[in-house]
């Protein structure tokens, strides 16, 4: 995946392209709250807003306000939404 397809603060569409687990926290302060593990099947498409973007890493918000971290590779960036 290229991180130049989108910037932080983008609102996007992910699909992922395997059976992937992420973690999922539910405060954007990662040290206050415990994450919850949410289970995506390859295929599920995700809507969020991009937080940050690396070569390895993608940092998402989902509407709800809660955020995660997952590996580029686990993901296709198919639009912006």
């Amino acid at each position: 995946m290229k991180t130049q397809d989108f910037e932080e603060g983008d609102d996007v569409v992910f699909m992922f392209l395997g059976d992937t687990l992420i973690e999922v926290f539910e405060n954007e302060d990662i040290e206050l709250h415990k994450p919850v593990e949410e289970a995506f099947a390859k295929g599920d498409e995700i809507d969020v807003t991009v937080c940050s973007a690396d070569e390895h890493t993608i940092g998402i918000q989902f509407g709800d306000g809660s955020i995660a971290f997952i590996h580029t590779g686990s993901v296709e960036f198919l639009r912006f939404s």
